[in-house]
């Protein structure tokens, strides 16, 4: 676990001087949705339309864009959509860190009980935060996957294209419709994830320092999450998510190897070893908790 400890002190992040540019128009809500991005702006206005349906007066949501990247391609939405807008700049040859957008857009967007992070990639209906408010109301739960049995519906090419110019209605969405299909593998450790701003905090929020571009950073999030609290799935009733088809990232990180290998061996260790990571990474956050 040493090298996990080294590469966090190597990599240590001082939230306080981060150069990050803010437009924050609501600042306190019941679930705060963050969603970190680089580089997928034509993604941006079909998932805003999907969340301007999606929310109702019986949830009180905010949503917050978090954009890692040399421009701010994607402030249009604070303007077009009225929603917070964070960006922070940063040199062109950095890799984008998702962990790093997605802990600026807990700390410094709107005060939440929960905050659900999502993918920049996934369209949702209009019953969404409906139904990820009956589940969790359902099973008392602080962590919850916001779609059903571990696993996103695919859009096919064609299909995204019409959902980028605006052609279809999202409640039209379901498997069979236009092509859209389960690919058959389960057991998504991210996605979309809601967890309680208690349980964000005692984990020490996500690894910015440990991972960036393509990475393990949703599985070794979510293992650190099973160490306080089962996490969920939204099944009762069932939400579904619509993956945008895009060209896939795995090989798009040159230390992917050296990032599985350091997953693996956190993997390994016992629940007391875990915690301690936990209680360290905590410890770093520790004051930005509202």
């Amino acid at each position: 676990m040493q090298q996990i400890y080294q590469k966090i002190e190597n990599n240590m992040i001082n939230y306080g001087s981060i150069p990050m540019i803010k437009s924050i128009l609501k600042d306190i809500c019941r679930i705060s949705v963050i969603v970190p991005l680089r580089g997928r702006k034509r993604f941006v206005s079909p998932l805003m339309r999907s969340f301007m349906k999606a929310q109702k007066p019986e949830v009180d949501t905010c949503i917050t864009i978090v954009e890692h990247s040399p421009e701010p391609e994607s402030s249009f939405v604070k303007d077009e959509y009225s929603v917070n807008y964070i960006h922070i700049p940063c040199a062109e040859e950095v890799p984008f860190n998702k962990c790093l957008a997605m802990n600026v857009g807990a700390l410094f967007s709107a005060k939440a009980q929960y905050f659900l992070f999502h993918d920049a990639d996934l369209i949702v209906r209009s019953d969404f935060f409906l139904n990820i408010d009956k589940n969790v109301e359902k099973k008392k739960c602080k962590a919850i996957q916001t779609f059903d049995k571990r696993r996103v519906l695919n859009c096919p090419s064609m299909l995204t294209e019409d959902i980028i110019n605006d052609k279809v209605n999202f409640d039209d969405f379901k498997e069979g419709w236009r092509g859209i299909y389960d690919h058959g593998r389960y057991g998504a450790p991210g996605g979309s994830i809601m967890v309680h701003k208690d349980i964000f905090f005692k984990v020490g929020g996500f690894d910015p320092e440990l991972w960036h571009s393509y990475s393990p950073e949703d599985l070794f999030f979510w293992d650190k999450i099973n160490l306080f609290t089962n996490m969920e799935t939204c099944d009762s009733p069932a939400n579904e998510v619509f993956h945008l088809h895009h060209e896939l990232q795995q090989k798009s990180n040159p230390e992917f190897r050296a990032m599985m290998v350091l997953y693996k061996m956190w993997y390994r260790q016992g629940e007391d070893e875990k915690m301690k990571i936990c209680n360290y990474k905590r410890d770093l956050i520790k004051d930005y908790e509202r």
